[in-house]
């Protein structure tokens, strides 16, 4: 038998006594109790796995700004990458809205032309017009851009609201130094060009306000 070093009584079978010394030394103990390596680990494994998931938060949403920030881009990357395949739809997509799109698709099919044939014939048109200019491929870089306002952003406005029906929420002048690979060598004009935001839509380049003097893209977006 064992007994109470404290108060001197038999201690029950699970070894303990219920004096008020024993209880306090078993809740010291239970306080001082360090923890088991598995629950150490399992915490560690919490805190790394929560730190690495707000860094992925953190990463996605600056991801999510810049690709905001830089969105004006994607129409001008998306016809220089048309042209370059003489990929009509492509191009068409850099350039109109949905709804001009399928109107151009009604147009063609009651004008006795599937939507592949008419986007095969002019595909082989980009490509022979560029091919005649001695134009093998186009590169670009942007150099600078402003935003329009007042007179000049209305006028864009209404523009494509009586052309398009579609609504402009933003539009940039955009300076662009493009590359042009041709059989005599490299050539290099820059000049301004035009994109808009339009809304549920988008970012869409407009040749209606861009400079004029770029016969590849005349050449490129003059579909039959």
């Amino acid at each position: 038998m064992e007994y109470c070093r404290y108060c001197g009584r038999q201690l029950d079978k699970d070894g303990r006594c219920t004096c008020e010394k024993s209880k306090e030394e078993i809740h010291l103990f239970r306080e001082e109790k360090p923890e088991g390596k598995k629950s150490g680990r399992f915490k560690k494994i919490l805190m790394i796995t929560g730190i690495s998931v707000i860094i992925l938060i953190i990463l996605m949403i600056a991801a999510m700004i810049i690709s905001g920030v830089n969105a004006y881009k994607k129409p001008i990357k998306k016809l220089v990458k048309g042209m370059n395949k003489a990929d009509t739809e492509m191009i068409m997509e850099s350039l109109y809205n949905e709804d001009t799109i399928t109107f151009k698709r009604v147009n063609a099919k009651n004008n006795g032309t599937s939507w592949k044939d008419y986007l095969e014939k002019n595909d082989k048109n980009i490509k022979s017009k560029l091919k005649n200019m001695g134009l093998k491929s186009t590169d670009y870089d942007i150099a600078a851009k402003e935003e329009l306002s007042g007179s000049n952003l209305k006028e864009v406005r209404d523009f494509y609201k009586n052309e398009y029906e579609a609504d402009v929420k933003k539009a940039y002048r955009v300076e662009v130094n493009f590359t042009f690979k041709t059989k005599g060598g490299n050539e290099t004009p820059s000049g301004w060009i035009c994109v808009v935001k339009l809304k549920d839509e988008g970012w869409k380049f407009c040749p209606e306000y861009s400079e004029k003097h770029f016969d590849f893209i005349d050449s490129a977006i003059n579909f039959k």
